[in-house]
């Protein structure tokens, strides 16, 4: 049991790191979806709002954001074991 976990474990490894390469060999994901990315924090991206308001601002052009409410997005699933 310890070997076919230890062999999952390597495995899943493996295809996380090849298929991440191939993601950003293939430009799958923007530099705005760095939550999850290697070398990105999602911490980044309040400060990328507030330069973008402050630009907007000292611009005079209105800036558009949208901030979506997530909740019911995906009701089947149990938020309480994630």
């Amino acid at each position: 049991l310890s070997v076919e976990s230890f062999l999952r474990k390597v495995f899943t490894l493996l295809w996380d790191e090849h298929f991440c390469e191939w993601m950003k060999d293939e430009s799958i994901l923007s530099n705005s979806q760095n939550g999850f990315q290697h070398g990105f924090q999602s911490l980044n991206n309040p400060f990328i709002l507030r330069y973008a308001i402050e630009t907007a601002l000292d611009a005079r052009k209105p800036l558009y954001i949208v901030l979506p409410d997530l909740t019911n997005a995906f009701p089947s699933t149990n938020h309480s074991s994630l």
